[in-house]
């Protein structure tokens, strides 16, 4: 799903807000030892991207078609997109990653229509275990965001309410 541009800030019960990475998003196809890359506009990015590709290509599930982004994190954990495609970064960061946001197949299972929550566990599972160096991170709530003011049109000034280290929801207090 594209982002869409909304005039103010909302929040809606059951809506899943997710960090935005810079960086490329595509779709993974693996099929068997075959894994393409391929972007938004149906181009084959596979070739520039061979860490992410060979990753998935060690996936448990034969079939798997995900969708995510590649992204290069810098030493702040914070997704660079300058830094793709770089051959010698100028700051410490990480090899390029691929970030799966959902999976839409598993071997024969279509998982388009399921809900996100059981799409989440699914892929949990097909990516669980089969890997080094591969971490799942469960979404958790962490803060709340608010936006200060509006300024020609565009929100500016974000700030966090009831930010913690990683902490149970029961733990953040809302202020006003």
């Amino acid at each position: 799903m594209a982002p869409t541009l909304a005039r103010t800030p909302f929040h809606r019960d059951r809506w899943i807000y997710e960090e935005k990475v810079d960086g490329w998003r595509m779709l993974a196809y693996k099929d068997g030892d075959r894994v393409r890359l391929i972007s938004r506009n149906g181009v084959i990015h596979t070739h520039r991207s061979r860490e992410p590709a060979s990753a998935i290509e060690k996936l448990r599930p034969g079939t798997l078609i995900l969708d995510g982004e590649v992204a290069v994190v810098d030493e702040r954990l914070v997704s660079r997109f300058r830094l793709l495609g770089e051959a010698d970064p100028p700051v410490l960061c990480t090899p390029t990653i691929f970030i799966a946001f959902d999976v839409l197949q598993v071997d024969d299972q279509d998982a388009r229509r399921l809900p996100l929550h059981r799409r989440r566990t699914i892929l949990k599972e097909a990516t669980e275990g089969t890997m080094r160096n591969a971490a799942w991170l469960e979404p958790r709530l962490l803060a709340e965001v608010s936006y200060g003011e509006i300024v020609d049109g565009r929100l500016r000034v974000p700030m966090w309410r009831g930010l913690v280290r990683d902490e149970d929801r029961s733990s953040l207090s809302r202020s006003r």
